[in-house]
């Protein structure tokens, strides 16, 4: 199931799981977590709050990937035009030791324990999967198109509430269902 960085809680991903055996995929909602700047790899500033470290020199590095028997998860510096921002760098000595490429860096899954080493939410494959959340968006449009935005903004009300989530998780079946492709 495809949801907004609003549905962010390690709760209600495992409770939808347990119950229905649902994968829920939210992008990572940032909010209330703070960029990391202690006991950080050589050349590292800083991780920001969705998990992504920063050098020195302002670049965000990209992920590259999960080394599953270390736990922990890989970026790399970035290439600017197919040229590593590494080979120019003026702080090159103190962070990067190799002749040519660019530093890379391992981060412990325990340091990012809102990224899932399963389907991490920085990686290529989950960006394909939440770039089918077009759809899902254009049904909650409509969604709310049809009942109104006056009526959406009372949360409270748990009848409605209740509504609203029948219809989502009505939505999310239709999607799923392959028979009909």
């Amino acid at each position: 199931m495809l949801d907004d960085a609003a549905a962010d809680d390690e709760d209600l991903k495992i409770r939808l799981n347990l119950r229905w055996g649902i994968v829920l995929m939210t992008p990572i909602n940032a909010r209330g977590r703070k960029k990391q700047t202690k006991n950080l790899r050589r050349g590292i500033d800083h991780i920001e709050p969705k998990g992504i470290p920063v050098c020195r020199q302002g670049f965000p590095f990209d992920f590259v990937g999960v080394r599953h028997e270390e736990q922990c998860f890989l970026f790399r510096a970035p290439d600017i035009n197919g040229v590593p921002v590494c080979r120019d760098c003026t702080v090159r000595a103190e962070c990067y030791r190799g002749e040519d490429g660019a530093r890379q860096v391992s981060i412990p899954f325990e340091r990012l324990p809102w990224i899932n080493p399963g389907m991490p939410e920085l990686s290529l494959q989950f960006q394909q999967e939440m770039a089918k959340r077009t759809v899902i968006e254009r049904l909650h449009k409509l969604m709310k198109d049809d009942f109104g935005d006056e009526r959406l903004d009372k949360r409270g009300n748990d009848a409605f509430q209740a509504r609203l989530d029948k219809t989502r998780w009505a939505m999310h079946l239709l999607l799923a269902d392959r028979s009909r492709r």
